[in-house]
């Protein structure tokens, strides 16, 4: 992590003045400045939203850092409604002009008399744009980097969506879906209120900055984050464009962090705080208001015996993605948990979210021990400042570093979500990320970045999987190879493979089950991963874990009844729940796209955590279901795929 020539990121909260009656709103912004801690001007960075803010996450920080370096105090925000911000009320139009306004005034306050400048990405410039244009926000200077307005943004988000997520799209009653968010129909409209600050007259010392090479473009928030890249050339420039002479009046940064905000959801007080574990790793500590500060022990009974719900919850999110999880899920799953009684923390790993390395042009390879060591004491902190058992939940990366973490630090119980990692080591997975550009449906802008020189040599010693063989091999061998790995896959004893994956180069259920010591394993899959998972001979994996649990004392029989029940997804409390026993469950719900990226996935998701850590089918109220895409009523047609939180059965296999 490079943070020596700064005085590093500095999560904090964002104070929005509440209407009269409502409490404040908080936006999650992060705080850097040169290391000396004095600035000659300070600018705010309005990132995009959805898919796009989680896309260009390396790119703003590699800006916050190159402009801290120019001398500035720089304030990066994520609007209400994405990332860690607050959710977002149904007119985004003026709540996000708000959010503008909050940070133009905190850095003001922050870096006293020195002159305010802003850039905005995407939807961010637009939304910063607008306020400058109609509350008259105090900003010398500012840059729209690829303004898009909202209609705009909503026809392509939508289209993209529909065309990349293997999901029904909701009702259009309910709103616009994008992938990660739907929007109702009063967020829909106020968001198309935004136009493009590009098509009109913008205030003196303000330009719009277009990418004229458009590949750089889509690799900067079009693509899939493992695909990512930063635009050096247009950081630096946008950089110089901004800096006031050196030689220029400097003023003294508060870099002192607003650690704690509260906010009421599903009816009840959440607090959450900003933290940073033992391991350096920042995070957000989200509980009820008696045990917002970390330091307590877990819940108990009027008899003295551990409450169910008085353990810890540790969320880890897929790939190198910050740790709000799939598009903000992770963070309003915690504040769902948080509301029902638990202590949740989410944290990022190293290089990723707000540890991203600004001069790093790849992403990080997720799959790797400082991810997993990080986890492992992030856990042990958690554990140790609440004193109670921890259960991690992750989605794909985030369930096999769970997995890898194991009992020892303190984890009790592993929730994973589409999990197809199914190797035991990181080489593998280091070599696959090494050549991203070679993998099915990479951008043709990336590929094009990373073609080896004429004539240069292939260490074919450095590649030990068949796929990282093949993609270097002509087009018929390589086929041949593909053909022959689908068949071993599709007819070879379950025992075979089994002894296969010793070699790394096919993935094996039964080895990564066999190495995970979790007491309690449940994999939650969608139908694809599940699908994979039975190609894997992962039923055969699963039965063969679940008898050496039992040889080994985890209760695994009727007794603990993980291995002989079925829950029923409702839309209200369900009268059945998970026992805390040891075991491995296996649960089938189909409508999970990988991602969970679809308006059916995430209101499922939230149904399932609910159901398996608190024992409620859901806690969302009529309006929220609505809100989520989850209809409210009985009376739908039970194949409805946003039904499934309501009507799908989930499996133990």
């Amino acid at each position: 992590m490079t943070t020596s020539l700064t005085t590093g990121p500095i999560p904090t909260w964002i104070r929005v003045p509440g209407a009269d009656g409502f409490p404040d709103a908080g936006v999650h912004g992060v705080l850097e400045a040169p290391r000396s801690g004095r600035a000659r001007f300070g600018v705010v960075l309005v990132a995009p939203v959805g898919r796009e803010q989680v896309v260009s996450v390396r790119a703003l920080v590699a800006l916050s850092h190159e402009l801290a370096l120019h001398g500035a105090a720089v304030l990066r925000i994520t609007l209400r409604g994405t990332g860690d911000s607050h959710p977002a009320p149904e007119d985004l139009h003026e709540a996000w002009q708000q959010d503008v306004m909050a940070a133009v005034g905190e850095l003001g306050r922050r870096a006293p008399g020195v002159p305010l400048k802003a850039v905005g990405l995407r939807i961010g410039a637009a939304v910063l744009g607008s306020a400058a244009a109609t509350h008259q926000v105090p900003v010398r200077q500012g840059i729209l980097w690829e303004p898009v307005g909202g209609r705009a943004y909503l026809r392509k988000a939508a289209a993209l969506r529909r065309m990349s997520v293997a999901r029904p799209v909701a009702d259009p009653a309910l709103g616009t879906e994008t992938s990660g968010e739907l929007y109702t129909p009063a967020q829909a409209d106020a968001l198309k209120r935004f136009k493009d600050p590009g098509t009109g007259p913008l205030p003196d010392g303000w330009s719009v900055r277009t990418e004229q090479d458009r590949g750089s473009a889509e690799l900067l928030y079009e693509v899939s984050s493992e695909f990512a890249r930063v635009p050096r050339s247009s950081v630096q420039q946008i950089a110089l464009d901004l800096a006031e002479p050196r030689g220029c009046a400097e003023s003294a940064v508060d870099l002192q962090p607003l650690e704690t905000m509260e906010l009421v959801h599903a009816g009840s007080t959440v607090v959450e705080r900003l933290v940073v574990t033992d391991a350096g790793s920042p995070g957000i500590f989200t509980a009820a208001p008696g045990d917002a500060t970390p330091a307590r022990t877990a819940a108990r009974t009027a008899d003295g015996t551990q409450d169910a719900s008085g353990h810890a919850v540790f969320m880890v999110s897929a790939a190198a993605e910050p740790m709000d999880g799939p598009t903000g899920l992770w963070t309003a799953c915690a504040r769902d948990l948080a509301a029902a009684g638990l202590t949740v923390l989410r944290t990022d790993r190293p290089r990723c979210g707000v540890l991203t390395d600004p001069l790093d042009d790849d992403p990080p390879i997720p799959y790797e021990h400082a991810a997993i060591n990080a986890i492992r004491a992030d856990i042990a902190w958690l554990a140790r400042q609440t004193g109670a058992p921890v259960t991690g939940v992750g989605l794909c990366v985030g369930s096999w570093l769970l997995m890898k973490a194991g009992e020892a630090c303190g984890l009790q119980r592993v929730i994973a979500f589409n999990n197809i990692a199914w190797r035991t080591g990181t080489t593998h997975y280091q070599r696959v990320y090494t050549k991203i550009a070679g993998w099915d449906g990479a951008p043709a802008a990336l590929a094009a970045t990373q073609q080896p020189e004429p004539g240069t040599p292939h260490d074919d010693a450095a590649h030990s999987s068949l796929l990282v063989h093949a993609a270097h091999l002509p087009r018929r061998l390589k086929g041949w190879l593909s053909l022959a790995k689908d068949t071993l896959e599709n007819n070879a004893p379950a025992r075979l493979w089994h002894l296969m994956g010793y070699t790394g180069l096919v993935d094996a259920p039964s080895l990564v089950l066999d190495q995970t010591d979790v007491p309690g394993l449940e994999l939650v899959q969608g139908r694809e991963d599940l699908l994979r998972f039975h190609q894997l001979n992962g039923t055969w994996a699963a039965s063969r874990a679940q008898r050496r649990r039992g040889r080994d004392g985890a209760g695994v029989g009727p007794e603990s009844g993980a291995a002989h029940r079925e829950i029923l997804l409702t839309r209200h409390r369900s009268g059945e729940v998970l026992s805390q026993a040891s075991g491995l469950v296996v649960h089938s719900v189909p409508e999970l796209d990988h991602a969970l990226l679809s308006a059916a996935a995430r209101v499922a998701v939230r149904s399932i955590l609910l159901e398996l850590l608190v024992g409620a089918g859901s806690a969302f109220g009529e309006a929220d279901r609505s809100r989520h895409g989850q209809p409210g009523t009985t009376d739908r047609d039970p194949s409805d795929p946003l039904q499934g939180a309501a009507g799908t059965r989930a499996t133990i296999i």
